[in-house]
């Protein structure tokens, strides 16, 4: 299978992770279920709002995949337009090569399930969108991405047409940080190589209409740590603004665009040496088999006195080897490694640093709360 056919197989499991949502979250319901029904009958009647419970996370679960069916319909519709910001996602690949014009038309293949990790991220979408997306998640985003659009403002206070500086967000998710730059005045360009991210993103950004347009429930198959049965089911409504808020302050037809592919491959290319006043990384460089592929990228991209502004934890993603291919590797190492190399190897200048408290993805209702210490750090590329 050449890489063209692999990008398109790819994105057509994805397609089809959104389309099974319910079903495959059907199955923890009648797991439940079946728990309930092995119970004696006294403890069955003590337990026995937990009938309606069930038939309610059967409902909420339709209503999310009623918001997946919009999402991938939008794909369908879209694969079609030239001009769609979803097409021009889909055809920058670690490749290069061009997608697939027919992600989703082929009839799923029959008795096929769903692999554990895609459903895994389907879900994880949901909570991303409470995060980026809702009233909910300002919460998160103060802690994050309001720091670093202040430092931006800060280091960039002259901002207009005919000088924008140029900010580039590698691992951008589903967008939100690259808006709110963006609407700050300055040139931005988000990166992101999950098409799960790439078709939501896209999907929220263009084609919400109004505010709290659409409603999820991200925590309704979360069956641990809910202090009611409330919590567990609540929906949360999204957008919390649209994309089209923001026509008085992106005024410029260029000012934010999204390219989906690798960052290594993509941003280590000639045409990118030197182009960026700034390079943002939130929640990003732990992503990385090997971080010092990051550093160098960075170093390649920025101009000569231009800024990185990093802002994360150490929760190297690829440490379960469990999802390791035979030919890639991990490299997990403390902070004090990665600012060495960062400093004396490549000669950034640290301007500052501090530690910053942040969640991600937190459900606000939980028992159980996530908290990270993460490293804020402003490094300028010597002249």
């Amino acid at each position: 299978m050449d890489a063209q056919e692999e990008e398109r197989h790819a994105a057509e499991n994805i397609l089809r992770a959104f389309r099974n949502y319910d079903k495959e979250g059907l199955l923890d319901v009648l797991r439940w279920e079946h728990n309930y029904n092995k119970l004696s009958s006294t403890h069955q009647r003590l337990m026995r709002s937990l009938q309606e419970v069930h038939g309610k996370a059967r409902e909420c679960l339709k209503r999310n995949q009623d918001f997946f069916d919009k999402l991938v319909a939008a794909v369908d519709e879209d694969n079609g337009n030239e001009s769609s910001p979803l097409r021009e996602s889909q055809e920058t690949s670690t490749s290069g090569r061009r997608g697939s014009n027919d992600l989703s038309s082929r009839k799923e293949k029959e008795g096929e399930r769903v692999s554990a990790l895609d459903v895994e991220k389907v879900r994880y979408v949901l909570k991303d969108l409470v995060r980026e997306w809702s009233a909910e998640g300002a919460i998160e985003r103060a802690q994050s991405y309001d720091k670093i659009t202040g430092i931006l403002c800060e280091l960039f206070p002259v901002r207009g047409p005919g000088h924008r500086p140029k900010v580039l967000v590698p691992g951008c998710g589903l967008g939100r940080l690259v808006l709110e730059i963006a609407s700050r005045g300055f040139v931005v360009e988000g990166n992101e190589f999950s098409y799960y991210m790439l078709f939501t993103s896209a999907f929220v950004m263009n084609y919400a209409e109004r505010k709290d347009q659409w409603e999820i429930f991200p925590y309704l198959l979360n069956s641990c740590n809910n202090r009611t049965h409330g919590d567990q089911l609540r929906r949360v409504r999204i957008p919390d603004v649209c994309a089209n808020d923001f026509a008085s302050t992106i005024v410029d037809p260029n000012q934010m665009s999204i390219c989906g592919g690798d960052f290594v491959e993509v941003y280590g290319r000639e045409e990118h040496k030197g182009k960026w006043d700034s390079v943002v990384t939130c929640f990003f460089l732990d992503t990385a088999h090997n971080f010092i592929d990051y550093v160098e990228v960075i170093r390649h991209c920025l101009k000569d006195g231009g800024v990185w502004i990093n802002l994360g934890p150490l929760l190297w993603h690829w440490a379960d080897h469990t999802y390791l291919g035979p030919n890639e590797l991990s490299l997990e190492v403390p902070w004090e490694d990665v600012e060495r190399v960062i400093e004396e190897e490549y000669g950034f200048q640290r301007e500052r640093q501090e530690m910053a408290k942040c969640n991600y993805t937190n459900n606000m209702k939980s028992m159980m709360q996530t908290v990270f210490f993460c490293n804020l750090s402003v490094y300028k590329k010597a002249s």
